[in-house]
């Protein structure tokens, strides 16, 4: 691939947004570089740099040869728009900005936003997708009216909608009344109730998205929660639950075990299942927590404690765990749990000190230790690399933007 650089002006950036940055405007000098240094550039009002793509072969079917520079024809600009790659902005001048100024800005955050998305989204599915250029354009005209009253016939509709969805759960939670392990649970979800579209999306969930906690609190988590807890319980299955809980620290056990059941899901649908030399470790690192929590409430009546005691207790319990001899414990358990080995954790964590202690480039650390998580092979670590210079490139420029006054 070949990259041509081009410099622009403010008014040339709103006509290539207009166009979804996929398109040039023949309304401005169609001059491009294969050198993106702002040395060449004379012009003060060409504040900006952008960069396109476009394959050796395609320049020649234009009959364009290559040079330093490269000058487009109203004739071919169609043909070459056809053919160029989405257009990236990557680096401005100090020129001063005029009447522009905020609506620029907002559309280098859109740009950002988006460049952070498809670096995101790269790393937190096992498929690598890369999301589309248009991911964040919706229908070009919006006309819903928030303000417009709901009429009667339109509060029915919703009141008998949401009347059917909850028959719907009531008549699914009544299977659910003879499952008596979390086994039966997750092969229940995959056999009997999930949609083939909703295994794929959850299989396809990378490690990296496993790691956040939080994730599938309000989605997944609250149809499990909805599904296997509230309401009619099966004795034999919270028993269970409580065996999970015990067993597996490293799982995010969730309000009232719906973790258990969702993390299992996904490892069963993609074939994680810890090992027996990583179980081992964890049980290991679980003892030696186990052991420190013991040697601080050692001969202390935990119910007769003074709530300033109990603080003082758990303070020293906590200094432990951030920065004495269980650092990083349940760090260690979690990725053990996912089959890490020794000398990938340590980098892992080296990276996470690293980013606590270097704030300027924290997320440079941040998006390596991801990296790092999605064991990206040497194609896939490549793009990794371009998705995430794009995203810093549009980030600095806007810390440019933000600060050219100062």
């Amino acid at each position: 691939m070949i990259e041509l650089y081009k410099f622009i002006s403010e008014e040339e950036l709103l006509e290539i947004r207009e166009k979804k940055f996929r398109e040039f405007s023949s309304n401005f000098p169609l001059h491009f570089y294969l050198d993106k240094s702002f040395d060449q550039n004379i012009d003060e009002k060409l504040i900006f740099l952008v960069k396109c793509e476009i394959s050796a072969e395609d320049l020649l079917t234009l009959k364009i040869e290559t040079s330093n520079e490269i000058v487009i024809s109203s004739e071919n600009l169609e043909a070459f728009n056809l053919l160029i790659y989405r257009i990236k902005i990557i680096d401005t001048s100090l020129g001063d900005l005029h009447h522009l100024d905020e609506i620029i800005k907002d559309i280098i955050i859109n740009e950002m936003h988006l460049a952070e998305m498809r670096l995101k989204i790269f790393l937190e599915t096992n498929s690598r997708e890369i999301i589309t250029d248009d991911y964040f354009y919706g229908e070009d005209d919006f006309t819903s009216d928030y303000n417009s009253e709901l009429t009667e016939e339109m509060i029915e509709k919703i009141e008998n909608e949401i009347r059917e969805s909850a028959e719907f759960l009531d008549k699914k939670k009544e299977k659910t009344i003879n499952i008596n392990t979390v086994k039966d649970a997750v092969e229940f979800l995959i056999n009997e109730d999930l949609k083939q579209n909703d295994i794929n999306v959850i299989k396809n969930q990378s490690i990296n998205a496993r790691m956040d906690s939080f994730r599938n609190h309000f989605g997944l988590g609250t149809y499990i929660r909805n599904l296997f807890f509230h309401g009619k319980t099966n004795q034999k299955f919270l028993d269970d639950i409580k065996e999970y809980k015990k067993k597996f620290s490293a799982i995010d056990h969730g309000e009232f075990g719906e973790g258990i059941i969702e993390d299992y899901l996904w490892r069963k649908l993609n074939n994680c299942e810890t090992t027996s030399e990583n179980l081992r470790k964890i049980i290991e690192i679980e003892e030696k927590v186990k052991s420190v929590r013991d040697e601080i409430y050692i001969n202390k009546e935990v119910d007769n404690l003074s709530d300033e005691e109990n603080d003082d207790l758990w303070d020293q319990f906590y200094k432990q765990l951030k920065e004495g001899s269980l650092k990083n414990s349940s760090k260690r358990v979690k990725l053990f749990s996912y089959n890490f080995k020794e000398e990938e954790i340590e980098k892992y964590l080296d990276l996470d000190d690293k980013s606590k202690n270097d704030k300027n480039n924290f997320e440079e650390y941040y998006y390596q230790q991801k990296a790092l998580l999605a064991r990206l092979d040497k194609e896939e670590n490549e793009i990794f690399e371009n998705l995430k210079q794009d995203y810093f490139n549009v980030q600095n420029i806007l810390n440019i933007l933000e600060h050219k006054h100062e």
